[in-house]
C-alpha cells in the first residue's frame, strides 16, 4: 500500500513537471542567454603565456670562491616579485596602469630553472611580457650588481685610505719599538748574554774554590811546622788565623828553605786565585742584579713588542683584505661578460584560457532548469 502511494506521488510529480515543461524550458533559456551575454560582454578574456628562465647560480648562490652574490642580496623570486623590477618591465615595454604582480599568476623554481606564468586580458601584452621578461631580468640583475659594486668600490677606497694611515702609524710604532736601545729583542739578547756569563763564572768557581781551599789547607799545615811569617801576606795570614783548617796535608820531607820557597809560590798563586774569586763573585753579584732588572724590563717590553707586532699584523691583514675586496669590486663593476640568464624558453598565448564558455553555458542550463522546476512546483502548490 505504501509503494502504491509512492508510485502515485511520483506520477503526480512527473505530471506537474510535464505540464510545466514550457515554463522550465523558458526559464532555462533565459538563464542560458543571460549566462552567454554575461560571458560575452562582461567577462574579459584572459590569455596565458609562459616563460622558462634558467639562471646562472654564480650570481645568486654564494660560496668561498664566488663573490658575485655579495653584490646581489636578492633571490630570483624576490627580484621578480619586487616593485622596482615591475616598474622596470613596464618602462621597457611601455605598459601603464598595471603591476607586474597583477600579470604574473605563478612563479615556480626547481634548482636554477624558474617558470613564470603571465596572464593578461591582452594576448599581445601577455606574449610581450613573456618574451621580454628574461632579457629585462638579465639587464636588471646586471645593472644592480654593477651599481652595488660601484658603491662598494667607493666605500672600500675610503676604507683603504683610513687603513693606509693606520698601517703607517702601526709600522712607525713597531719600528720605534724595535729600534730603541731598550727594545724587547735587544734586552732578550742581553739577558741571554748575562746568563751565559753567569754560567761561565759559576763554572770557574767550581774549579777555583776547591783549588783555593787546598792551598789554604797546605799553608795551614806548613805554618804549624815552620815559620812562614816572611812569605805570608797579611791577607792570607788573616784568613789562616780566622779559618778552621783542620785537614792535614801530607808534606814531603824537605829543607826549611825549600818549604819556604814552595810556600811563597803557593802564596803567589793563592793571592791570584783569591783576587780572581773576588772578581768573579763581584761579577756574579752584578750580573745577578742585572738579570733581575732585565727580567722585569723584558716582561714589560715584551708586552709592548707583542702589542706592536699584533697591531701591525692586524693592520697589514686588514689592508691586504681591503685591497682584495677593491680588486673584486673593480672586476665586477667592469665585467662586460655577465651571463645571468643561461636559457630562456617562451610559450606564447594562442587562445583565451578564460572564461570557459562551454562550462559557463552548462552551469547556466543546470541552474535555469532547477529554477524552472522550482517555479513550476511553487505555481502548482500555490494555486491549490
Amino acid at each position: 500500500m505504501e509503494n502504491q502511494y509512492e508510485e502515485i506521488s511520483l506520477k503526480e510529480l512527473f505530471e506537474v513537471i510535464w505540464r510545466g515543461k514550457f515554463v522550465i524550458v523558458g526559464v532555462t533559456l533565459v538563464f542560458l542567454v543571460a549566462g552567454l551575454l554575461y560571458t560575452q560582454f562582461y567577462v574579459d578574456e584572459k590569455y596565458e603565456a609562459t616563460t622558462t628562465v634558467t639562471v646562472n647560480d654564480v650570481y645568486f648562490t654564494p660560496n668561498s670562491e664566488n663573490y658575485y652574490p655579495t653584490y646581489n642580496a636578492l633571490s630570483p623570486e624576490d627580484i621578480l616579485s619586487s616593485t622596482d623590477f615591475g616598474i622596470k618591465v613596464f618602462e621597457e615595454l611601455g605598459i601603464e596602469g598595471k603591476s607586474l604582480q597583477g600579470l604574473i599568476s605563478n612563479v615556480s623554481k626547481k634548482n636554477n630553472v624558474i617558470t613564470i606564468k603571465i596572464v593578461s586580458t591582452s594576448k599581445e601584452e601577455a606574449n610581450s611580457v613573456a618574451s621580454e621578461l628574461a632579457i629585462i631580468f638579465d639587464e636588471y640583475v646586471e645593472t644592480n650588481i654593477k651599481a652595488k659594486a660601484t658603491e662598494v668600490h667607493s666605500l672600500i677606497e675610503n676604507r683603504i685610505e683610513e687603513q693606509s694611515n693606520d698601517l703607517e702609524e702601526t709600522q712607525n710604532i713597531y719600528l720605534s719599538n724595535i729600534s730603541s736601545s731598550d727594545n724587547y729583542l735587544l734586552l732578550q739578547i742581553e739577558r741571554d748574554n748575562v746568563l751565559s756569563r753567569i754560567k761561565f763564572y759559576n763554572n770557574e768557581l767550581i774549579t777555583l774554590e776547591p783549588s783555593i781551599d787546598v792551598k789554604l789547607h797546605t799553608l795551614a799545615t806548613l805554618r804549624k811546622n815552620f815559620d812562614l811569617s816572611s812569605v805570608l801576606t797579611s791577607e792570607i795570614a788573616d784568613i789562616l788565623s780566622s779559618g778552621n783548617f783542620t785537614k792535614e796535608i801530607k808534606i814531603e820531607e824537605l829543607t826549611e828553605e825549600t818549604i819556604k820557597t814552595s810556600a811563597a809560590e803557593i802564596v803567589v798563586a793563592l793571592t791570584s786565585e783569591i783576587n780572581k774569586l773576588e772578581v768573579f763573585e763581584g761579577e756574579l753579584e752584578s750580573l745577578t742584579e742585572r738579570l733581575l732588572e732585565l727580567d722585569s724590563s723584558i716582561t714589560l717590553k715584551k708586552l709592548d713588542y707583542q702589542t706592536a707586532l699584533s697591531n701591525l699584523s692586524l693592520a697589514e691583514n686588514n689592508y691586504s683584505s681591503s685591497q682584495n675586496d677593491l680588486s673584486e669590486s673593480f672586476e665586477v663593476m667592469n665585467d662586460e661578460g655577465m651571463n645571468i640568464v643561461l636559457l630562456n624558453d617562451v610559450s606564447f598565448a594562442e587562445n583565451a584560457v578564460s572564461p570557459n564558455k562551454i562550462l559557463n553555458s552548462a552551469v547556466s542550463v543546470v541552474l535555469g532548469g532547477f529554477i524552472g522546476v522550482m517555479v513550476v512546483f511553487i505555481k502548482k502548490y500555490w494555486m491549490e
